[in-house]
């Protein structure tokens, strides 16, 4: 028991906390771009899944009913979610190609205290 409660001390010191916890399999303080996953792409600059933005409640709430969150994870006082889109992205040169990639774009909201959330 001394044994866990120690090792949950060096994690925590060590930044590796809850804090910490990635969103959809990815650290939520950095973008994911293409390259992450295939370097030799011709997009491999191009963002696939953004960083975790802020958003306000109202936010969250109109693109739940709109139907638009691929996924939400529920996290203290705060919503994780996520909504796909499509961007058009220029390959070579300007003119010649361009391609829609889709692009996952999360965020968190505050939820406020005492009101009830879907």
């Amino acid at each position: 028991m001394r044994t866990c409660f120690l090792l949950f001390i060096v994690i925590l010191l060590a930044g590796c906390g809850p804090k910490h916890l990635p969103f959809l399999g990815y650290p939520e303080h950095r973008d994911q771009r293409v390259g992450d996953r295939n370097p030799r792409s011709p997009y491999a600059d191009r963002v696939r899944m953004t960083r975790v933005k802020h958003a306000d409640p109202k936010t969250y709430l109109a693109l739940k009913q709109q139907g638009r969150i691929l996924t939400e994870q529920r996290r203290g006082d705060y919503i994780y979610f996520a909504v796909k889109n499509s961007r058009e992205v220029q390959v070579g040169e300007p003119g010649k190609q361009v391609v829609t990639i889709d692009v996952i774009e999360r965020y968190k909201a505050k939820l406020p205290a005492g009101e009830k959330w879907p």
